[in-house]
């Protein structure tokens, strides 16, 4: 359910009905007595509003804004990471996966340096 326009309002039977867009708004017009006796719901539902990564990162916890700063990158390095499936030869498997997944975040960090982005 959407909310309606205060614009795109009809008055019906002594009661006014507010509706999303335009088309919504014609097709109550067209057949009003389809639409004037169907229950609506006792709450309505919230409002749909975007929230940007500098107001999540305002709250307290911040996980939520580390999933949505990082959680591409860091899905995408883990996935590198496990596709290559390297090991240096002095190091465990751990520490070869953590070499190179901090590797990775090196270089696809957008506020380094061309030479700093260079591939491992």
């Amino acid at each position: 359910m959407e909310q309606g326009s205060q614009v795109l309002m009809i008055k019906f039977d002594n009661k006014n009905f507010v509706f999303a867009n335009a088309e919504k708004a014609r097709k109550f017009a067209t057949y009003p007595h389809r639409y004037f006796k169907t229950q609506l719901p006792v709450k309505m539902p919230p409002k749909k509003e975007s929230v940007g990564l500098y107001q999540l990162s305002k709250q307290e916890k911040s996980i939520t804004f580390l999933e949505q700063a990082l959680g591409s990158c860091v899905t995408k390095g883990l996935r590198e990471v496990g596709e290559s499936r390297l090991k240096y030869p002095t190091l465990s498997i751990k520490e070869t996966s953590l070499k190179l997944f901090a590797l990775f975040l090196k270089c696809e960090n957008p506020a380094n340096t061309a030479y700093m982005k260079q591939k491992y």
